[in-house]
């Protein structure tokens, strides 16, 4: 089929011709124009599904000289149609029978082709969908990578640029860190030597409390007895089962008393120490603050660590750890002594 038989079959204007009113009269095709217009269809689909380039030649030769039949037979006797002509009536049935006798022998014989070509349509369609979608995502895939390339360069460029920030400031954040960390170790430290004042002091003011009350005991018997003349002895009431007692209530306030002092004093060591901490970490904060040389950082930081965690003697521990004695225990301890030599 030439290009012209192409643009015949697709441009021909069927329904403007076998409708028209003005020109037929009563005498207008209604019944034949829905076979002109399918049988059209039928090759406007088989040339649209490309069949010259799918079928055998001599499939395609069959369908080129039933268009060139469709043309020359049919089209142009419909172009051609005249009412004003002899016998119009027989001639317009005689057209009618004809094209719906090619209608039903052409679509016979051509439908199981154009099922053919529309399968072979779909699987093209299907492949190209695919590969579509394939380009699709590979270019989606590629704007991505681009994408993130960039923001990785973007993230590199920057780390670059503040390696040297970061390098310098690195000690400088360490420091602050580390005064915040000592601070709250303080602090902490402080609380726990006041609970342990606290302590201290009951046991203290227990202590106090037995001696004041053995004493004003004991002088109230010696006044009532040797002046009022009062029967009560001192002896009677200051007996060894009560002097073991209250040396024995005495030991256990005492022991109370040298270990509530005892970690009273390690925890005010602690909070001191880390003061000292703290006053260091911020004195080289202050002074990594300025920017120094490299050098002189290196030397300060070192100094500086040397600083933090070097045992300097505070004055709240001796040197020689206190033991857990408490006064009277001393003194027992003490006074056996003596006995064995």
């Amino acid at each position: 089929m030439n290009e012209d038989q192409k643009k015949k079959i697709k441009e021909f204007p069927i329904k403007d011709i076998a409708l028209n009113k003005e020109k037929l009269g009563s005498l207008t095709f209604d019944e034949a124009y829905k076979y002109f217009e399918d049988v059209q269809k039928l090759f406007i689909e088989l040339i649209d599904l490309d069949y010259e380039n799918k079928l055998t030649d001599e499939e395609k030769a069959d369908i080129d000289n039933q268009a060139a039949n469709f043309i020359n037979s049919y089209l142009s006797v419909l172009e051609s149609y005249d009412i004003s002509q002899d016998n119009a009536k027989v001639r317009h049935d005689q057209i009618t029978n004809n094209i719906k006798n090619f209608y039903n022998s052409f679509t016979k014989l051509y439908r199981p082709v154009l099922v053919f070509l529309r399968q072979e349509a779909g699987l093209e369609d299907k492949n190209a969908q695919d590969l579509e979608k394939s380009q699709k995502d590979v270019l989606a895939a590629r704007k991505e990578y681009e994408k993130l390339n960039q923001e990785l360069k973007e993230k590199i460029e920057e780390l670059k640029n503040r390696e040297a920030e970061v390098e310098s400031g690195h000690g400088k954040v360490a420091a602050t860190v580390l005064a915040k960390h000592f601070e709250e170790q303080s602090l902490e430290h402080g609380k726990n030597a006041k609970d342990w004042l606290d302590k201290r002091n009951k046991f203290f003011w227990a202590i106090i409390v037995i001696i004041i009350f053995n004493f004003v005991l004991y002088t109230w018997i010696f006044i009532t007895h040797n002046i009022l003349g009062v029967h009560l002895e001192i002896k009677d009431v200051f007996t060894v089962e009560y002097g073991i007692m209250k040396l024995a209530l005495l030991s256990i306030l005492s022991y109370g008393l040298a270990f509530c002092s005892k970690n009273y004093k390690i925890e005010s060591n602690l909070r001191s120490v880390n003061i000292h901490r703290k006053n260091v970490a911020q004195t080289l904060d202050d002074f990594l603050a300025a920017n120094p040389d490299v050098d002189t950082k290196s030397q300060m930081i070192k100094q500086g660590t040397e600083a933090m965690f070097k045992h300097l003697p505070i004055g709240y521990i001796s040197n020689e750890e206190i033991g857990d004695y408490g006064p009277v225990n001393e003194i027992i301890y003490k006074v056996a002594e003596s006995t064995k030599r």
